[in-house]
Order: C-alpha cells, then sequence, then structure tokens
C-alpha cells in the first residue's frame, strides 16, 4: 500500500487522470431517485389513478454518466408503469 508521498503523488496523478476524461463521481441510490415520486403521483392524479411509489437500495458511488443515464430510465419506467401498467 502506498504511504505518504507516494500515496499523495499517486491520489494527485488519479484525480488529474479523471478530470482529463471527464469522470466525475456522484452517487446514486433511493435519495437520489426519490424526485421521480412526486412526478409519478402527479401523472397518476392527472390520469385519475392512484400510486405508492417507493425507492429502496443502497447507495453506490458512479460516474455521472452513469447516474445520468439510470435517471432517465428510472423516470420512463416509472412514467410508463403509471401511464400503461395501472389499469
Amino acid at each position: 500500500m502506498a504511504s505518504g508521498t507516494r500515496r499523495d503523488r499517486l491520489r494527485t496523478s488519479w484525480h488529474a487522470l479523471r478530470e482529463m476524461l471527464g469522470l466525475q463521481r456522484a452517487h446514486i441510490g433511493a435519495g437520489q431517485l426519490r424526485h421521480h415520486e412526486t412526478g409519478a403521483n402527479r401523472l397518476a392524479a392527472d390520469l385519475g389513478k392512484a400510486v405508492s411509489v417507493t425507492f429502496e437500495g443502497e447507495t453506490v458511488e458512479v460516474t455521472s454518466e452513469v447516474l445520468a443515464v439510470v435517471d432517465v430510465a428510472v423516470l420512463h419506467l416509472v412514467r410508463n408503469a403509471v401511464d400503461h401498467g395501472i389499469e
């Protein structure tokens, strides 16, 4: 395991590489997806349906790109479930 100056140089190099590649840290979990609950409830009310949306799960670290893709996918999954899955 790197220690002291070597660890600091390694950390600095890692941060520089992340910056060059555009890799930004993000966290995704129930807390980050919870904003979709409000949208689902509004859509359900507009359609005359009743829903209860709850997100559960551990928070994991991902890149900001992965967070954006998962967020859009969840948006469409929830909206389609409310719109087409509840009769």
